[in-house]
């Protein structure tokens, strides 16, 4: 059974309220939403995509057999909203934690303090600026451009027809692509990449993890910081190839690093 936490202990903690799942009677605050799923064994730890919601993650996280915790993302650029969850993650850990996480989550992660990471598999994330297309910056100059109605229309329909693609229940992606993301927070994340505010990896076993069938991460080895490990599915498999993806995460968490 699904329980809530709220990571903000005070007021005056700078969150976009859109970005929370607040039909759940269970939230009282404005806050970054963190979701437990009890189990046995170490922690592990999820951040999602460019979408924020960390319901993407619920199935895998069930499958995994152990206690996970899946946090919603801030508004803002990757640094800032690392920065913002930096704050308050610790309260949540009981040391060093294995994490994983969607494209946009590994630039945040990157801004978490060194002593609440213990190894990250970051799946789908951009290694670096000299990566980003030539056709993306255009496409993010005409997006910007754009009546802000427009663009939340236009990113729910992408978004619904990712996450089909990539295996998330129907049912899940009505929730999760029912308020879609507001423009005011979907744009500031795509700038904040383009204008690469993100940190340096954590020094700690860092594994870029690519699904073979996801057209979004076309990189190689070179292109990496740290181990490129090819898994079964799309550019979200931990719903397409959850089991492909536990197995091959499995050194990771028990050891350090990837098989």
């Amino acid at each position: 059974m699904w329980r809530w936490g709220c990571l903000a202990k005070g007021p005056g903690f700078p969150y976009d309220p859109l970005v929370l799942n607040l039909e759940d009677p269970l939230i009282r605050e404005l806050a970054p939403g963190v979701r437990e799923v009890p189990g046995d064994g170490p922690t592990l730890a999820f951040l999602p995509g460019l979408q924020g919601d960390a319901r993407v993650f619920s199935d895998f996280a069930g499958l995994t057999g152990q206690r996970c915790l899946l946090f919603d993302l801030p508004a803002g650029s990757p640094r800032r909203a690392g920065l913002l969850l930096a704050a308050r993650v610790p309260g949540w850990l009981e040391g060093p934690t294995d994490w994983l996480t969607g494209s946009y989550g590994g630039l945040v992660l990157r801004s978490l303090p060194q002593d609440c990471v213990r190894t990250a598999a970051v799946v789908g994330t951009l290694p670096g600026p000299e990566l980003i297309r030539r056709s993306t910056r255009f496409q993010a100059r005409v997006l910007s451009g754009l009546p802000r109605p427009v663009v939340e229309v236009a990113y729910r329909g992408l978004l619904r027809r990712s996450l089909l693609a990539d295996g998330v229940a129907p049912q899940l992606v009505a929730r999760i692509t029912r308020r879609g993301v507001p423009a005011s927070v979907l744009l500031p994340r795509l700038q904040g990449v383009l204008q690469w505010d993100v940190a340096q990896p954590p020094r700690v076993p860092y594994t870029t993890v690519i699904g073979q069938d996801d057209p979004l991460s076309p990189w190689s080895e070179t292109d990496v910081p740290g181990p490129l490990l090819r898994v079964p599915g799309g550019h979200r498999p931990w719903c397409s190839e959850p089991q492909a993806l536990i197995r091959a995460l499995g050194p990771l968490w028990l050891q350090g690093g990837p098989e």
